[in-house]
């Protein structure tokens, strides 16, 4: 009988030796002691087969060379090697190869428990978890359940190991975790790999900021990649087609959740059921007849009365004030006090103060020549007005208003110190203090020109002031600060003869106007910012918008022009709405009001709406044709100007007359 050789190659490293001598000597022993399944074989027995079949197993290495060649049987007949049907050892060895699907288990799974996937929560009311493979019961262990806070707490002091013994739910033992396997819970709480940075191997890095010789890979470019993709083509213009057709259609925009919807949170509520969430102030008693500006004479107090009332305490008294008797309204000198007044001049040399409220003239002032414009100090502590009379500048208080503003306008013209010029050359302005008979009249200052003061202006704090004098000198355009009584001009030269200066309503801006050109002069820089065509023969007259972005700009030729700074130099809009010159236009300082003047008699109010977003342009409206004043030599309306507050404007006109007209 010919033998088979057991394995034909060498087993790897990864095989286990111990399995494979087992297989080797059981095949080579003797078939009735390897089916012998007594139990009364000793482990001494055991030794001694095993020995036996380790020399069997050398006598069969020698006989290796000769088992390779075919062998001839007793008839002559050769019989090829290997396995045959008559082999027993074969049967042998495939009986005894260890079933691999027999301990097939995972490492997630301990087979100790056979329980299956029966939940381990059914054993809680039983003294045991399941059963192990031999079919006995694995017994609970005593957990934290069953100790008490004491054992618990000696466990935990004497026990070093006890922050990582975790109990097993399927064997009900306690498990110590090994330093690896605290390594790998750590991991994976940080979010790393479980098996540490070890396990991603080494990193290389293909691709890096330093510049290679060798490309990455050398596949030549494909065709496709330099022409432009047919089934592109195809399928975009099918989408054309679908589109012109009417077949493709852009998705409805969706409706954002987040979106706010606004209603009308009171539009249907119930008038009656509206409560009041103030407490009104208590009403005050009306006026009696003490309090009359003409009481009846049984009101007045005599002599006795008077100081019978002076000696009370003033919680004491009846009556709270003292009652006094005056012929009309206007002479109660609070009221007097508190009502606003309008200043005019006239060519006849006179400076009119006026009261608006009742028309009535309150103060007279004589120049001694012919007036050519006048204008209030924009700074409110101040009771101040500029008189442009010829060559000179007049500063005049006119003692209207507030008695403590007109008290600290004084006492502030008289602290007034000349600045020393650094310069070293002599202004041409002199400024003079006026004293006599002009400082009872209300005249505080002069300011004398070398040229005729055609036109003046006021910073808007106050302090400073501008003059024009419509001539080509250097001398045309003067700047006067009243805090240090110092005069300056900035130009050298003028181009052309100016017609209006003004300052910008919040930035270091000077506006000049001339026949043509309205020049903008930055003076903190000291250049030129901006240079606008009017488009016109002759400028009369300027202002700027409040905001300071837009201005209008009136002409002889009958023309009013709208600048947008901010959108060009060239008119955003001209309005031909006058026959005849204008000889002025103005801004209304709170409301979307501009109006201007002409010699035709009539003043034009515009509703001029300026919108803070900047890619919306101005709104420009007639609204009201004025027509009150007369044309007398070929002069009509000479100049307007609006209420500081109110949505009023005083006209005057050649015919030697003041209008005011109201809403």
């Amino acid at each position: 009988m010919t033998r088979k050789r057991l394995h034909t190659e060498k087993p790897s490293i990864s095989s286990e030796p111990d399995e494979i001598e087992l297989i080797q000597s059981k095949a080579s022993g003797d078939l009735g002691d390897l089916f012998d399944s007594s139990d009364s074989d000793s482990d001494s027995d055991r030794a001694e087969e095993s020995s036996e079949e380790e020399e069997s197993e050398e006598s069969d290495d020698e006989e290796e060379d000769s088992d390779e060649q075919p062998t001839k049987s007793d008839s002559g007949q050769s019989e090829p090697s290997g396995e045959t049907k008559e082999n027993p050892g074969n049967a042998l060895i495939q009986a005894t190869k260890p079933d691999e699907y027999e301990y097939d288990s995972s490492d997630e799974e301990d087979i100790r428990n056979t329980i299956g996937n029966i939940p381990i929560n059914w054993y809680a009311d039983h003294d045991h978890v399941g059963y192990d493979l031999d079919g006995r019961r694995i017994i609970k262990s005593w957990g934290k359940e069953k100790r008490d806070e004491l054992d618990e707490f000696l466990r935990k002091m004497e026990d070093p190991d006890y922050w990582r013994t975790v109990r097993d739910p399927q064997t009900g033992q306690d498990v110590v975790l090994s330093a690896e396997d605290v390594e790998i819970i750590k991991n994976i709480q940080r979010g790393r790999f479980p098996q540490g940075e070890a396990a991603m191997g080494e990193y290389i890095p293909y691709f890096t900021q330093d510049e290679e010789i060798h490309p990455t890979s050398s596949h030549p470019p494909q065709k496709r990649s330099f022409i432009p993709s047919k089934l592109e083509r195809d399928r975009v213009s099918r989408m054309v087609h679908a589109i012109k057709m009417g077949w493709l259609r852009p998705p409805p925009p969706k409706e954002d959740e987040y979106d706010l919807h606004f209603f009308d949170l009171w539009g249907k509520e119930d008038p009656a059921t509206k409560r009041l969430n103030r407490i009104p102030a208590p009403k005050v008693l009306p006026p009696g007849h003490e309090e009359s500006y003409n009481p009846p004479p049984e009101y007045l107090f005599t002599e006795e009365e008077r100081t019978k009332w002076e000696a009370q305490e003033p919680e004491e008294r009846r009556v709270k004030i003292v009652p006094q008797k005056y012929s009309a309204l206007r002479l109660v000198p609070a009221y007097k006090t508190c009502c606003p007044s309008c200043p005019s001049g006239s060519d006849d040399g006179s400076v009119r103060f006026w009261e608006v409220a009742t028309g009535r003239c309150l103060r007279c002032a004589e120049t001694g020549s012919r007036v050519h414009q006048v204008a209030w100090n924009p700074n409110q502590q101040l009771c101040l007005v500029a008189i442009a009379n010829d060559e000179a500048i007049f500063l005049f208080n006119p003692a209207l208003g507030d008695r403590l503003v007109v008290s600290k306008t004084d006492k502030t013209v008289d602290e007034f110190t000349r600045a020393e010029d650094d310069s070293g050359e002599a202004s041409p302005i002199r400024w003079e203090q006026c004293a006599g008979e002009q400082h009872k009249a209300g005249f505080r200052m002069k300011l004398i020109h070398p040229q005729p003061v055609r036109s003046i202006s006021w910073h808007h704090r106050g302090d400073y002031m501008v003059a024009v004098s419509p001539s080509g000198s250097y001398h045309g355009v003067v700047l006067h600060q009243l805090s240090r009584r110092r005069s300056q001009c900035p130009f050298k030269r003028t181009r052309g003869l100016v017609q209006r200066a003004m300052f910008h309503p919040s930035k270091p801006l000077l506006f000049i106007a001339t026949q043509r050109y309205v020049r903008v002069y930055d003076l903190a820089a000291q250049m030129l910012r901006k240079r606008l065509m009017t488009n016109c023969r002759w400028v009369s007259s300027m202002d700027i918008h409040p905001c300071g972005d837009h201005v209008i700009v009136g002409s002889y030729d009958c023309r009013l022009t709208w600048f947008d700074l901010d959108l060009s130099t060239k008119p955003y809009q001209t309005l031909r709405n006058h026959k005849q010159a204008i000889r002025q236009v103005n801004f209304h300082r709170k409301y979307p009001l501009f109006a201007s003047a002409s010699d035709d008699g009539s003043v034009i109010v515009s509703h001029g709406m300026v919108y803070n977003d900047l890619l919306q342009n101005p709104l420009l409206v007639p609204v009201k044709i004025l027509r009150g004043h007369v044309a007398k030599n070929d002069l009509g309306a000479l100049d307007c100007q609006f209420h500081p507050s109110q949505p009023w404007i005083f006209t005057s006109g050649a015919d030697a007359t003041i209008r005011l007209y109201t809403n």
